[in-house]
C-alpha cells in the first residue's frame, strides 16, 4: 500500500510542476510543442546534456523556416524517457483504465506484469509515450470483455496477470 500511495504523490507532483509549468508559459504568450529533435534523442548515444540540446537545437532548426523558429523566444529540450518513467506513465494509464472498469461494477486488480506489458505495448519510438493509454485500454478492455461473455455478462472480480512466455494476459479470479 505504501508503494502505491508514493506512486500516487509522485503522479499528484508532476502534475503540480506541469500545472506551473504551464501557468508560467501562458504569462509569456504565445507557445507550441513539437515532436521536433525527438528522433534525434532517441537514436542518440551521448548522455551529455549539452550535446543533446546542441542536437536538437539544429534539428528545430533545420525543420523550421529561421523566421518561425526564431519567433518563439524560449526553446525548451526535454530529456529522453528512461525505464522507470516510462513505467509510471503505464502505471497511471493503468490505474486509470481500472478506475473506469471498476466503476463499472467489475473488481479487478492489476499484476506489474500488466503495467509492464502494457509500456511495452505502448511505447512507439516515433509518438513515445502518447500510444500507451491506448494500450491500457485495449489490453484491460479486451480481456474484461472476453470474461464477461464467458461468463454472461456478469461483473469480472480478480486480478489481470501477464505470461511474458506467451505475452499472453489472463485473468486470475478471487
Amino acid at each position: 500500500m505504501g508503494s502505491e500511495s508514493g506512486q500516487r504523490a509522485a503522479i499528484a507532483m508532476d502534475r503540480l510542476i506541469q500545472a506551473d509549468l504551464l501557468s508560467r508559459l501562458s504569462t509569456l504568450g504565445d507557445f507550441a510543442t513539437s515532436n521536433i529533435g525527438s528522433r534525434m534523442l532517441m537514436e542518440s548515444r551521448s548522455t551529455d546534456r549539452e550535446t543533446v540540446i546542441r542536437r536538437t537545437v539544429q534539428a528545430g532548426t533545420q525543420e523550421m523556416r529561421p523566421e518561425t523558429y526564431a519567433r518563439f523566444d524560449l526553446h525548451c529540450v526535454f530529456n529522453k524517457l528512461d525505464y522507470q518513467t516510462l513505467n509510471r506513465i503505464g502505471q497511471f494509464h493503468v490505474d486509470k483504465c481500472l478506475a473506469l472498469i471498476n466503476s463499472q461494477g467489475h473488481a479487478i486488480e492489476c499484476h506489474q506484469a500488466v503495467v509492464e506489458h502494457v509500456q511495452r505495448e505502448g511505447y512507439s519510438e516515433r509518438f513515445g509515450a502518447r500510444p500507451m493509454q491506448r494500450a491500457a485500454m485495449r489490453v484491460l478492455g479486451d480481456i474484461v470483455s472476453q470474461e464477461m461473455l464467458k461468463n454472461g455478462g456478469r461483473p469480472v472480480k480478480g486480478i489481470l496477470n501477464h505470461d511474458r512466455r506467451t505475452n499472453y494476459c489472463f485473468l486470475t479470479r478471487q
